[in-house]
């Protein structure tokens, strides 16, 4: 009898020693953490698995959202656009961080145009956003997760979602992985035994060769551990997150406007379903509709012109009787989760095939997209800071990213966690570089405006009559002083 017949003949007794094998209990650890960062136990121990079952029922109510809160006119313009990248998403909130800490405001009330954020981003995007956050000692408290408790998450959980070979992480892997009821489970258990010669999910399916190389199910248990039964409509500016529908065949944009009804959690399942890495998700979107989705980031990875509709939908929302705002009157800070170092892929592709291909694809497919993106808004916006006739103007397009050796391009390496991060430090306590322009430009007043207001003053007083200077002079002074502070 070969190999495979032998699998065959012998699956009922490999899922019973499965079983018997993942019957071991583990003990259940917390790692320790200060008043700031978030308490995110193991996702296999019965204690999260008890508080995710009642995580709904003790949640609190919103008492207001993005469509009652009190709005800055001026805020109202700045848009906050985040990548996808998979545990890199970790550069991202670090960025977010040095924002929050340097300006020691909220990022949802520096943004009020809105968050819109694809795969990881879409989870960064989420939390900022969410109208209650649970605490260290795993109560909900009132406010969104800050910045500093969305880094710890990502150190926290990227072991727990991509990790390989345990015992039990093999059973959740092979039986609950895909959430499509007991059959499906088993028939899909047999099939992975038969087709990957035993190895199944336990050794990521061959990098993803045969399967997703990881199961959902802890970031499915994680997502609603953080967000409880929280709804795109409660968020407390406006919020999206991107998805492809693979029955529909067409992009999914689920916003506070168009979808609000659906979870926080099944939201930012949908966009971080990413290929190969895990399976697609279906989830309802708070009605009878269902969904079925795959990663964003396959079609909109750097999602800045949706980001910029939110806004002008959400500006005409709320001041209805305003005059009609575009596109160029938003201010945009779009941030990535870094890109690879530019290599020679043509001697490695130039002969492949769809095997070949199949895994550069995917890192081409959403790295090209996003460094697309950059281009055509650079374009767009003029970024030079030049207009029309050559004046200065203030940069409304701010693009932060960071080159990554390749072993830092991986998006599923937890140990690629702390470099990033190093990364994203360094940039926001440096003195140049898209970062420290946007801070400059919009958390404190611009040299050359102040410059050129003292200069029309001025010049207006040289061309009216004498009279009329010296009743302007205390007005005059009252320029200089203001920008002399």
């Amino acid at each position: 009898m070969n190999f495979f017949g032998f699998l065959k003949n012998n699956t009922i007794f490999l899922l019973f020693s499965l079983l018997v094998i993942t019957s071991i209990s583990f003990p259940a650890f917390a790692a320790d953490s200060d008043d700031n960062e978030i308490w995110i136990a193991p996702p296999q121990t019965e204690v999260l698995q008890s508080v995710v079952l009642s995580s709904i029922t003790q949640q609190p109510t919103a008492t207001h959202n993005f469509a009652s809160a009190d709005i800055d006119k001026d805020r109202i313009f700045n848009v906050l656009q985040l990548d996808g990248g998979g545990v890199r998403g970790a550069f991202s909130a670090q960025v977010l961080r040095g924002m929050h800490d340097q300006t020691e405001i909220a990022i949802y009330k520096i943004f009020q145009g809105g968050i819109t954020g694809t795969s990881t981003g879409s989870i960064i995007a989420l939390a900022l956003t969410c109208p209650q956050h649970r605490d260290k000692n795993d109560e909900w408290k009132e406010g969104p997760y800050s910045p500093k408790e969305i880094v710890a998450f990502y150190s926290r959980m990227a072991d727990d979602v991509f990790k390989c070979w345990t015992p039990q992480n093999c059973w959740t892997n092979l039986s609950s992985g895909y959430q499509e009821g007991c059959l499906s489970g088993l028939v899909k258990t047999i099939s992975t035994l038969v087709t990957c010669g035993g190895c199944g999910a336990c050794c990521k399916n061959c990098a993803g060769f045969c399967g997703p190389r990881y199961s959902n199910h802890t970031l499915r248990q994680l997502l609603n551990h953080m967000f409880g039964d929280m709804t795109l409509g409660q968020s407390l500016v406006p919020v999206q997150a991107v998805a492809y529908d693979t029955r529909l065949m067409s992009p999914q944009y689920f916003t506070s406007y168009t979808t609000p009804r659906m979870r926080l959690a099944d939201a930012a399942l949908c966009s971080s379903a990413a290929p190969t890495f895990f399976p697609g998700v279906s989830v309802p979107l708070g009605d009878d509709t269902l969904v079925q989705c795959v990663d964003g980031g396959l079609i909109d990875n750097s999602a800045a012109f949706a980001a910029l509709s939110l806004a002008k939908t959400h500006f005409s929302k709320r001041f209805p009787n305003e005059p009609t705002a575009h596109f160029d009157d938003f201010i945009l800070c779009s941030v990535g989760t870094g890109e690879p170092t530019p290599t020679d892929l043509y001697k490695d592709l130039k002969h492949a095939g769809k095997l070949g291909w199949a895994g550069a694809a995917v890192e081409i497919g959403i790295s090209g997209r996003s460094q697309a993106t950059k281009l055509i808004l650079d374009e767009i916006y003029g970024t030079q800071g030049n207009g029309a006739q050559g004046e200065s103007i203030r940069q409304k397009y701010f693009r932060i990213q960071t080159n990554l050796s390749d072993r830092e391009t991986q998006m599923d390496d937890p140990d690629i966690i702390p470099g990033v991060v190093a990364k994203a430090s360094t940039i926001t306590r440096g003195k140049s570089g898209p970062y420290n322009d946007f801070m400059r430009t919009y958390f404190s007043k611009p040299p050359v405006e102040e410059e050129r207001q003292l200069a029309n003053a001025l010049l207006s007083n040289i061309n009216c009559p004498l009279s009329q200077r010296q009743d302007e002079g205390a007005s005059q002074q009252q320029i200089v002083h203001e920008s002399s502070v």
